[in-house]
């Protein structure tokens, strides 16, 4: 049965959509939390083929559906309309009477949900890792270290999920969508095929219908355009399904989404990254010398959309220049700020949330952003809360003004995108840029908390005077 057509037959058993409070979903199984139990009709049973097993206890409709996908489908269909919350012990959970439209922010944070506890996983290998070179440093500042067997294999070890992220989230992305997992993973893995990599990385040139494929790996592996990719063969895969002969289902739609949508994923993303190249490094290179303090509070609030959209790397050759030519970087601490933006905010989350499987995921995401790895606050935590996003983006730009205002600089480049393990880089004799940058940190960590804190406080008043 088609899981659009069983989400009719459940709202139909339900009483209705208006009859629902909340919903849950736990394996095979979806649990609805009725509002008025006598609305349920369960005349639908002896009228069509519904197979699936129901129980009615109290307020609540269990519904034992034939797969863990289907219900996770039928789940994902429900929620796509509602606004509901996991259902716990003691807990009921309600909706907004209004429909919510579909959220790219959602979608994206319910994507990158799955992969969360081996993202979490590599990046406590990291802190360890960090931790142990900072101890280093202060008893024996033994280079030798960072050239040991063992470390350099924890340190490959913590990087592969983030090296292999296209795969796993291109295939998290057809999870989602019923579609071809398989063919889901080779349009993520394209761009680790040799000769990819080499047009990628620079080391060979190649020119498709006239456009040159730009050098820039990062913006083939972020996770926006792999999951529009993964999006696009699963359209295709049940356009083509519908249209040809049931021996042909299958293998057509795998030939032609692999055939149509690699060449022109790679010519959108040339495309894209030839007009950055050209026009975007120059004009963000002007900016900030024309309007320094203005260059990195906007560069602050928004360098996580830059990172999200794969396009951070426009940033480097600024980022060089500024070494190379002046000794420092304003540029670089945006990176800082923006991404404890985004730690405060998802500590906010975890504060205010009741439920314990958020709120630990909260925590851990929030610790392991301020030690260098921003990925599941970012993506598993403050996506999923558009409040938590955008407030981490006005605290990254408050935490960028005060930068700005007292010139924060580094004059080395970092590793990575910012870490509390990194804020001795701020050093410099003579000078406090060190504390003002601890304190613009700090600016943009509380901020982005205070707000996310305060706005999910109102809007959940709101929706209780809304449910009476």
């Amino acid at each position: 049965m088609n899981h659009r057509q069983l989400v009719s037959d459940i709202l139909q058993i339900a009483g209705g959509e208006d009859n629902i409070r909340g919903v849950k979903h736990e394996l095979t199984a979806i649990t609805l939390v009725l509002k008025d139990r006598t609305q349920a009709d369960f005349s639908i049973l002896s009228a069509q083929q519904f197979t699936a097993n129901i129980h009615l206890e109290g307020e609540r409709c269990r519904i034992e559906l034939e797969s863990e996908s289907l219900a996770l489908d039928v789940f994902n269909t429900l929620t796509g309309s509602y606004y509901v919350h996991k259902i716990e012990d003691g807990e009921q959970e309600t909706k907004l009477e209004a429909k919510r439209s579909f959220s790219v922010l959602h979608f994206i944070s319910d994507v990158f949900r799955p992969l969360l506890p081996v993202i979490l996983g590599a990046g406590l290998i990291k802190v360890i890792l960090g931790i142990i070179l900072l101890l280093n440093q202060f008893i024996s500042d033994d280079p030798m270290l960072m050239d040991e067997p063992i470390f350099n294999l924890l340190r490959m070890i913590a990087n592969t999920p983030v090296y292999l992220l296209p795969v796993l989230i291109a295939v998290s992305t057809a999870y989602r969508l019923r579609s071809n997992m398989y063919v889901a993973a080779t349009i993520g893995g394209f761009m680790f095929y040799p000769e990819v990599t080499m047009w990628l990385n620079g080391e060979k040139t190649a020119r498709l219908f006239g456009v040159e494929i730009i050098s820039q790996p990062t913006l083939y592996s972020s996770v926006p355009w792999v999951i529009l990719a993964v999006c696009a063969a699963a359209y295709l895969e049940r356009s083509i399904n519908r249209r040809v002969p049931r021996a042909f289902q299958g293998i057509a739609a795998a030939f032609m989404s692999l055939v149509i949508l690699l060449p022109v994923i790679l010519l959108i993303l040339s495309i894209v990254g030839t007009f950055v190249d050209d026009y975007a490094g120059e004009w963000i290179s002007s900016f900030v010398e024309s309007a320094p303090v203005l260059a990195v509070m906007l560069i602050a609030a928004f360098f996580s959309l830059l990172m999200i959209a794969g396009l951070q790397y426009c940033l480097f050759p600024i980022i060089v220049y500024e070494i190379t030519s002046a000794g420092y970087s304003i540029v670089l601490p945006t990176m800082f700020v923006a991404m404890f933006g985004h730690a405060g905010a998802a500590l906010a989350v975890a504060l205010r949330s009741r439920r314990g499987e958020t709120k630990r995921t909260a925590v851990w995401s929030s610790v392991v952003a301020l030690l260098g790895v921003p990925e599941p606050a970012i993506y598993a935590v403050n996506m999923s809360k558009r409040i938590a996003f955008y407030s981490a983006l006005l605290g990254g730009g408050i935490g960028g003004l005060y930068m700005g205002l007292t010139s924060v600089s580094i004059s080395v480049i970092s590793g990575g995108f910012g870490s509390l393990f990194e804020i001795p880089l701020f050093i410099e004799e003579g000078s406090f840029n060190v504390l003002h940058a601890c304190i613009g940190l700090a600016v943009s960590f509380v901020v982005a908390g205070a707000l996310t804190y305060w706005l999910t406080g109102r809007q959940s008043k709101l929706t209780r005077s809304t449910e009476v």
